[in-house]
Order: structure tokens, then C-alpha cells, then sequence
């Protein structure tokens, strides 16, 4: 029997949840993800926040400019399947700094498909910072963020070198970030856990355009 694709309409849309910190809540918040992927990232944010603010006097000051990232990480680092997001500085009501991460898992159509990957992780992007703006509760911000996996989002003129190299069931992860539109990705390629090295990388060392 002959395979025919999926129309894009017809595709499912990715199942976001989200862990870390939001303004409007004076705590940690999640929706949607499981407590031993919660645990795995939580453990990573901590030690990565604490070599920052242990290594760099002025750790704040880049954190707070750096940008929000997209990711792929393969299946077995963050949980039996791989997933797919976006990334970015966040703090909560009281002033406490701490990443906000929001994730799905990615399945093997979509981590083949690398323009739609793309489109979703860029609408994703876009849309991470206004929870900075807008202040939503955290089931506000799970509703935002279901209603944004359903649209279908423009395909990127251009897609990061970084992703194809990625494959969901390897060991290594792929990261990028667009500051501006007529500038390259930033990207970043690491094998392994997901660690302080590449935490640092994130939200306090330059990386290198490419």
C-alpha cells in the first residue's frame, strides 16, 4: 500500500509544556511535562545559575540581553523521547532570576520536516517573551501556548546549519537563536547531558555567529 504525506493542516501540532519561571507567580511553575523531565532540567538550571553567579561579576547584565533560544535535544538526555523548544532568561514576582523553558516532544515526521520544525520554534520564539510583557497566569500562558501550536506558522526563508546535523535518537543537541533577521544564527552544537559549559554558553559567553 502506497504512503502518501500528511497534509500540513492535517499534521499534529505539537503538545507544549513548560517549566521555570514566570512574573506573575512568585515560584516555580510547570504545565504539561513530567516530573523526571522537570527534575532533569531543573538540576541543570540550578547549576548552571550557580556557576554563573559563583564565576561572573556581572553575570545579571548578560543575562538579561541573552536571546531566546530554540533547541532539539535527542531522545534518552531529557526523557525517552526527544523534544524540541525554546528557551529564555526569565525571574519571577519577586524578583528571582531563572530560565523559562517551554517544550514538546518531537516525533520523527516533524524532526525530518526541518522547515516546519523551524517555523514552529520561531513562532515559538516570538511569541516566549511576551509572557515577560503581558504578565499571564501560568494556565493563561498553557492556553497561550496551545493556541500557538495550532496556527500554522510561515516557513523560514533560511533554517540553521546547526539542526542538520541533529538526528532524535543520537547524543548530541542542537541550539540557535536569531538576534535580528538580516544577521546569521547563533548556534551552538553540543554532545551529552545538557551542562553548566552550555549554560554559560547560553545566557553568559559570546557564541560565535555562523
Amino acid at each position: 500500500m502506497e504512503d502518501f504525506p500528511i497534509p500540513v493542516a492535517e499534521r499534529p501540532a505539537p503538545k507544549y509544556g513548560f517549566f521555570g519561571k514566570l512574573p506573575s507567580v512568585g515560584d516555580f511553575v510547570s504545565r504539561g511535562l513530567d516530573r523526571a523531565r522537570i527534575e532533569v532540567v531543573d538540576g541543570w538550571f540550578q547549576r548552571g545559575l550557580g556557576a554563573l553567579q559563583q564565576g561572573e561579576a556581572d553575570w545579571l547584565s548578560a543575562y538579561l540581553v541573552a536571546p531566546v533560544w530554540c533547541f532539539a535535544v535527542p531522545a534518552g538526555l531529557w526523557g525517552e523521547q526527544a523534544c524540541c523548544g525554546a528557551l529564555m532568561a526569565s525571574v519571577d514576582r519577586v524578583g528571582r532570576y531563572f530560565p523559562l523553558m517551554v517544550l514538546a516532544d518531537l516525533d520523527d515526521d516533524l524532526a525530518k520536516d526541518h522547515p516546519r520544525l523551524c517555523a514552529h520554534l520561531r513562532a515559538l520564539s516570538q511569541f516566549l517573551p511576551s509572557a515577560l510583557r503581558d504578565l499571564p497566569s501560568p494556565d493563561a500562558f498553557a492556553e497561550q501556548l496551545n493556541e500557538l501550536a495550532w496556527r500554522s506558522p510561515d516557513i523560514p526563508p533560511s533554517r540553521p546549519t546547526v539542526l542538520e546535523r541533529f538526528q532524535p535518537q543520537g547524543n548530541g543537541s542542537a541550539w540557535w537563536a536569531v538576534l535580528r533577521h538580516d544577521r546569521p544564527f547563533l548556534q551552538i552544537s553540543h554532545r551529552g547531558q545538557p551542562d553548566v559549559e552550555l549554560f554559560g554558553q547560553l545566557f553568559a559567553a559570546r557564541v560565535e555567529q555562523a
